[in-house]
């Protein structure tokens, strides 16, 4: 497992998160700073990247479109409040995996963390067979 990328500009509701979620055997980066989210993600690898949508300084919609363009198959986790959940559509479009609303309880995030990993997780494994069995067709290459 390569861990969660955390990103929320909010210092505490971070903290509670990725304690949240260290508990419950995840390692966790947690970043604050949107800004550096691109150069997180070019310099190691992911199995998720949990963001809020609603970040001073940073349209949370264009992140999920960068960080797809830098590694297409990032599962991202989004979080939004009322406020932004026409956002929160706009993001899925643009490849977020799922939505989470503002405020959840916290079995509701794990839940949401465990499955995004999962489902993730069976996607990769499903193009991994696919294309074993296309060499398999097709030894010459």
């Amino acid at each position: 497992m390569d861990g969660i990328l955390l990103v929320d500009d909010r210092l505490i509701e971070n903290e509670v998160l990725q304690e949240i979620l260290v508990e419950s055997g995840y390692e966790v980066i947690a970043e604050a700073e949107p800004g550096r989210v691109i150069s997180l993600v070019r310099l190691r690898s992911f199995d998720l990247v949990i963001l809020d949508l609603s970040m001073s300084g940073q349209n949370g919609v264009e992140l999920v479109h960068r960080l797809h363009r830098v590694q297409p198959t990032l599962p991202i986790l989004i979080m939004t409040d009322s406020t932004t959940i026409e956002n929160a559509v706009v993001a899925l479009r643009e490849g977020a995996f799922d939505c989470i609303k503002k405020p959840f309880m916290k079995e509701e995030f794990l839940l949401a963390v465990d499955r995004v990993i999962r489902n993730s997780a069976l996607a990769r494994e499903n193009v991994g067979l696919r294309e074993r069995i296309q060499r398999e067709k097709n030894p010459q290459g």
